[in-house]
Parts: C-alpha cells; sequence; structure tokens
C-alpha cells in the first residue's frame, strides 16, 4: 500500500502550485480525503497524516464509518444528496455539496434538522453552487432565475 503521509504531501504540493497559478494561497483550499471503499483503519491512518476532511458519497457508508471513527475531522456528503437520505445526511454529514433538488437546500428546519448549522465552523450545512451550468450539465439542480 502506498505511504499516505509521503502520498499527502505531494498532493498538498500540487495543490500549492495550483492555487499559486490561480491567484490564490493553498490554505485557501480545502483537501477532502475520499473515504469511499476505503477501510476504516486506512482512514485513521489518514487523519493521522493530517487530512483535514473526509468525503463520503453514499449515506450508508458514511453512517457505519462515522459510528466507528467519530468526527476526529468534518465528514462532507460529496455524492448527490437523494431527498429520501435527506433526513440521516443531515445528521451524519457537517457539509452537503449537492442536492438532487433545489428544495432540499431550503428545507424548514423541523425537516432538515434543529441545528441547521454546520458542525465545522457555523453557516448552512448545504454548499451553494454558483456555478448553475456546470450544475445542470452533471444533472444538479439548477439555480433559481435571478441567482448569480
Amino acid at each position: 500500500m502506498p505511504d499516505i503521509r509521503a502520498s499527502l504531501e505531494r498532493v498538498r504540493e500540487r495543490i500549492a502550485r495550483a492555487a499559486e497559478r490561480g491567484g490564490r494561497r493553498a490554505e485557501q483550499v480545502l483537501l477532502i480525503g475520499v473515504s469511499k471503499t476505503v477501510e476504516p483503519a486506512r482512514i485513521r491512518e489518514a487523519i493521522a497524516a493530517g487530512v483535514p476532511a473526509l468525503g463520503e458519497n453514499r449515506v450508508q457508508e458514511a453512517r457505519a464509518k462515522i459510528a466507528e471513527l467519530g468526527r476526529p475531522v468534518p465528514w462532507h456528503l460529496i455524492g448527490q444528496l437523494q431527498t429520501n437520505k435527506a433526513k440521516e445526511a443531515i445528521e451524519l454529514f457537517d457539509l452537503i455539496h449537492s442536492v438532487d433538488r433545489a428544495e432540499l437546500g431550503r428545507e424548514r428546519p423541523d425537516r432538515v434538522g434543529a441545528e441547521g448549522r454546520n458542525r465545522a465552523g457555523g453557516g448552512d450545512r448545504l454548499g451553494e453552487r454558483r456555478d448553475a451550468r456546470a450544475v445542470a450539465r452533471r444533472g444538479r439542480v439548477r439555480e433559481p432565475e435571478g441567482r448569480e
């Protein structure tokens, strides 16, 4: 198996170069370690090596991993959230990156959970996408008219 610490350092170097080319600082980019199909022991190694956040694309997989590993770093739902998984996803994840319909991002607090805040530091739990064309191309919801 590849050395996680060395791999992480190579990824950080690539992020720093890409950020510099884009006129940004590397600290402005959040590295999310995708834990899909990865065993909990290997995820622990990644966290120990300094992975600042974890991403899962399936609520079912995340449920078991979060139960075993806890929350040493924020958990992100990086897959498209479906309506039938919304309630559980809101309880499990610190941030949800995309939904299958816009209404999920605007649900009432009693439908989406009492907290309504990002456990990782405040704000909404639904990451807003501003590039509506990219969202539409990937089969995601479209931004309402008049939104940038």
